[in-house]
C-alpha cells in the first residue's frame, strides 16, 4: 500500500488487517478446541465398547462348556439318554435352569429303572411290581394279556425315549418296538417311586368295544380308552339337536363302536366341553349299552366323559 496515503486511510486498513487475522486464527483455534473436546468425550465410550466385545465371546464359551444338558447322561442300560427335557413348571430366575435340569435327569434315571423292570418282567406277578397299584390289578393284567395276544406292548422295545416330559407327578416318554411307530408311555411318581401307568399305555378297556353294545339287557357302564370321531346322523330315537353321534375305535385291535352322547351332558363338565371342542381325538369314556339296542342297530350310550386323553388321574390333578 502506498505510504503517501493519508493517515486516516492507513489506520483504517491496519484495523481491517488485524480484524482478519483475529477471525482466521480464532476460527482455527476454536476448531481445534472442538475436536479435542469431542475426542475427550468419545474415547472412553469407544474403549468400553471394545472391552465388552472382547469379553462376550468368552462368557458364551464358558456357558456352553458347562451346560448340564450336554454333559449329563443317564447310566441306565437299555435306556437312551434324553436329548431334550420339557420340564413343568418352567425354570424361574430364583431356580437356575441347571438345577431344573439336574432334577429332571434324576427323575429320568429313576423312571428308567422302572421301565427296565417293567419290560424285563416275564410274568404278570413280576410286572405288577412295576405298575401303578390299582384294584383288581392282577385280574386285569391277566385278562388283558389273554385278550392282547400278538400285540408287542409287553415285549422288549428296541428304543426308549430319547425325549421325555414332566407333568405333575408324571413322566411321559415313548417306546418303539420293531416295525411300530413310537408309543407313549406314562409313569406316575408313587410312594414306591416311578411306576408304569399300564392302563393308559395299552389303552385298557374294561370290556372290548365290540362286546358292549351287544348286551342290551345290561345296566353296567364300562370305562374305555378310545379314539372318538364325530359321525352323523344319530340313530332313531336320538334327535340330532339333542345328541351327538360318535364312532369309537380302538387303535390297537381296530374294533369299533357307534355311540351317542347327550349335548346337554357335554356342556355340563369341563371334560365334556373338551370332547366337543377337540374332536377327533383320544378320550377316556364311560359307556353303556343302549336300552333299545335292537332299534338303534347296536349303538351304545356315553354316560360320562372322564377326560380327554388316557390319563384320568393326571387330568383330575388339574395338569393338562
Amino acid at each position: 500500500m502506498p505510504k503517501s496515503l493519508p493517515p486516516e486511510i492507513l489506520e483504517y486498513h491496519n484495523r481491517r488487517r488485524k480484524t482478519r487475522f483475529i477471525r482466521v486464527y480464532g476460527g482455527l483455534i476454536a476448531m481445534f478446541v472442538s475436536i479435542g473436546m469431542a475426542i475427550w468425550i468419545v474415547a472412553p465410550l469407544v474403549k468400553r465398547e471394545m472391552k465388552a466385545s472382547k469379553v462376550a465371546p468368552l462368557e458364551t464359551k464358558k456357558e456352553e462348556k458347562h451346560s448340564p444338558s450336554t454333559d449329563t447322561k443317564p447310566s441306565v442300560a437299555a435306556v437312551v439318554a434324553p436329548k431334550k427335557v420339557v420340564e413343568t413348571p418352567k425354570a424361574t430366575q430364583e431356580t437356575p435352569p441347571s438345577v431344573e435340569t439336574k432334577q429332571a435327569m434324576g427323575r429320568w434315571n429313576e423312571a428308567a429303572k422302572a421301565l427296565e423292570g417293567f419290560f424285563s418282567a416275564t410274568s404278570v406277578k413280576e410286572r405288577m411290581a412295576w405298575v401303578v397299584p390299582s384294584s383288581e390289578l392282577e385280574a386285569k393284567l391277566l385278562e388283558y394279556e389273554k385278550r392282547a395276544v400278538g400285540l408287542p406292548w409287553f415285549g422288549k422295545p428296541e428304543k426308549v425315549g430319547p425325549q421325555f416330559a414332566l407333568q405333575g407327578n408324571y413322566l411321559i416318554t415313548t417306546v418303539t418296538f420293531p416295525g411300530q411307530k413310537p408309543r407313549n408311555i406314562a409313569l406316575e411318581k408313587t410312594r414306591l417311586g416311578f411306576r408304569v401307568d399300564w392302563e393308559s399305555y395299552v389303552g385298557y378297556c374294561e370290556r372290548p368295544l365290540k362286546d358292549i353294545a351287544s348286551d342290551e339287557k345290561s345296566d353296567d357302564t364300562f370305562e374305555v380308552r378310545t379314539e372318538a370321531y364325530q359321525v352323523s346322523p344319530p340313530p332313531p330315537g336320538y334327535p340330532a339337536n339333542e345328541y351327538l353321534a360318535l364312532l369309537l375305535r380302538h387303535p390297537d385291535d381296530g374294533t369299533a363302536l357307534h355311540a351317542v352322547v347327550s349335548r346337554k351332558m357335554l356342556g355340563e363338565s369341563p371334560a365334556g366341553k373338551a370332547l366337543s371342542d377337540t374332536l377327533p381325538g383320544r378320550y377316556t369314556l364311560r359307556v353303556k349299552p343302549s336300552a333299545n339296542a335292537a332299534k338303534t342297530n347296536s349303538w351304545a350310550v356315553v354316560s360320562e366323559v372322564v377326560c380327554p386323553g388316557w390319563l384320568p388321574r393326571l387330568y383330575a390333578a388339574g395338569t393338562p
